[in-house]
């Protein structure tokens, strides 16, 4: 029954957040649930280990779990883009929204080519932005391929792309497949294990003209590497 009561109170939390957003603006926001991602990682045993440091720019990150959405803002409160389903999450949703969300529906040409020609005229210094280049969930220890908007994006403004590997050193935080987004919270509220996340800054770039696809590649590359050594091979 623990489980359900901190999920509840977690819940509770959520809900101030989310009428706290009625007034204060995205940057606002944007401290307000970094302060509660890094309470709650350090509530329920989730330890970041952090190499490094940021620079603003577009946020580049490998995905294996929901958490990762948490672990980014306690590191680094950015906007996101993210699939438009998410949008209507209950609480979820609108607090996203509240974070400077660029939402994309997947399966339609028309929200991509709209979604990719808004990060082509973002100031991403000024407003950094958060981007899972797989585009979804991939399983423990693995990577997927790279989508190439944010590549494209960088190459067409010329903002810097800052990248970090995220490893976790517990398969059960792994929700692809089947798993909803709801069935992944509830999951890591019944587990309560410890938790150890590796979060990497690695060296930021730019992308020359011509160089998009090629720099996607090396990035993809190197990112797998860390994955493979700190999830499959342990922390």
């Amino acid at each position: 029954m623990l489980w359900q009561l901190e999920l509840a109170r977690f819940g509770v939390l959520l809900v101030i957040s989310r009428i706290r957003a009625l007034w204060l603006d995205e940057r606002q926001m944007r401290k307000v649930m970094r302060d509660l991602c890094r309470r709650e990682l350090k509530r329920h045993n989730v330890q970041l280990l952090v190499h490094g440091k940021p620079v603003r720019g577009f946020l580049a990150a490998n995905h294996t779990s929901y958490l990762d959405g948490v672990v980014s803002v306690a590191l680094f409160p950015a906007g996101f883009i993210g699939k438009i389903e998410v949008r209507d999450y209950p609480l979820i949703g609108p607090l996203a929204a509240s974070l400077g969300m660029l939402w994309v529906r997947r399966e339609e040409q028309s929200s991509r080519d709209a979604a990719k020609a808004a990060l082509n005229v973002r100031d991403a210094t000024a407003e950094p932005l958060w981007i899972y280049p797989e585009g979804k969930t991939t399983t423990f220890g693995t990577l997927g391929k790279f989508k190439m908007g944010v590549f494209k994006a960088a190459e067409a403004s010329g903002h810097v792309v800052q990248p970090l590997a995220m490893c976790y050193n517990d398969r059960y935080i792994d929700w692809t497949g089947s798993k909803s987004v709801l069935l992944g919270i509830r999951t890591f509220y019944s587990t309560q294990r410890p938790l150890k996340v590796r979060c990497f800054w690695l060296k930021p770039f730019h992308v020359a003209p011509g160089e998009a696809h090629a720099t996607a590649e090396r990035l993809n590359r190197t990112l797998r590497a860390y994955v493979e050594r700190f999830e499959v091979q342990g922390l």
